[in-house]
């Protein structure tokens, strides 16, 4: 809580990203006062966030530690892809471009068998003075509604509906009647045209499964 105060440049800074500028409205008053935000040259990260600092060779004793814990404070201005850091040990700022941040480690809140048994004794107190235990219960809400929110959406309970549906188009009669006669004449087979009935015609010829009769063979048969 003491290091509030040094949050506020870059607090400044993106705060000025988000709001328009009165002068020039289509672009941010960040970008009309100093120059077009570079988050490569400048990256951001959570203020606040607990880090772990690289100690260069040229600081560190030979059996020291090689990192240093401390707290993310903005990003350095005057350098290329560099944090300031709060350093707990020394109690003071360092700039360093390398930096490890803790939030990706952090575990989201889940109720715990612990959070039950504290549930439970809270309303056993509460039942013997004969009231309702209500922050408990508020307590046990809103963890569930953190949990359902960040529980993933192939964990999420999917539910089927009955295997046996009903048909989306019912069988109806149709709309215009149709007469014996139409039904008939729709049935039967159409005629065949002058083609199809020669082509069938020469189809259903036996073939002559003999051999030819002007093959060399059959010459020299004749000849002797």
């Amino acid at each position: 809580m003491p290091l509030w105060d040094r949050l506020l440049p870059q607090t400044v800074m993106t705060l000025n990203m988000l709001r328009k500028s009165r002068i020039n409205p289509t672009v941010s008053a960040y970008k009309y006062v100093n120059r077009k935000f570079d988050y490569n040259r400048m990256p951001l990260a959570p203020m606040g966030c607990a880090v772990q600092v690289h100690n260069s060779t040229n600081r560190r004793l030979t059996w020291a530690e090689h990192s240093l814990d401390g707290w993310y404070l903005k990003t350095s201005e005057e350098h290329y892809r560099c944090h300031v850091v709060f350093i707990k040990k020394t109690r003071s700022e360092r700039i360093s471009d390398t930096v490890i941040f803790q939030h990706r480690y952090i575990t989201n809140p889940t109720i715990t068998p612990e959070d039950k048994v504290v549930k439970a004794l809270g309303d056993v107190k509460q039942a013997l003075m004969k009231e309702k235990n209500l922050q408990g219960q508020d307590q046990m809400d809103a963890l569930q509604r953190i949990d359902a929110i960040l529980k993933p959406t192939s964990q999420k309970r999917v539910t089927f509906q009955d295997d046996e549906q009903q048909p989306r188009v019912a069988d109806t009669q149709p709309r215009v009647a149709v007469t014996e006669q139409q039904r008939r004449v729709n049935v039967s087979p159409p005629k065949p045209t002058q083609a199809q009935r020669v082509a069938t015609a020469v189809v259903d010829k036996p073939l002559n499964t003999g051999p030819a009769t002007n093959t060399q063979a059959q010459r020299k048969t004749r000849v002797r």
